[in-house]
């Protein structure tokens, strides 16, 4: 099991991957400037805040339910 530094160095690349999948699809169905700019910013708080206590949460439920794909 992993403790909250750990999974913060395992999850944030995923939840990157995740938001650049998402921004993209986006982006693709608007032509406004400022929603885009909007959306990028909102991605760079995402990842630059927080120190991911909720999915960490979900992390641990999972593990101690015994969950088998953790990673």
């Amino acid at each position: 099991m992993y403790n909250l530094k750990e999974f913060k160095i395992i999850f944030d690349p995923i939840l990157k991957s995740y938001l650049d999948k998402r921004i993209e699809e986006f982006t693709l169905q608007t032509p406004d400037s400022f929603i885009k700019d909007f959306v990028l910013y909102s991605k760079q708080i995402i990842l630059n805040e927080g120190k991911r206590l909720r999915p960490y949460l979900a992390y641990l439920m999972y593990s101690e339910m015994k969950g088998k794909d953790i990673n």
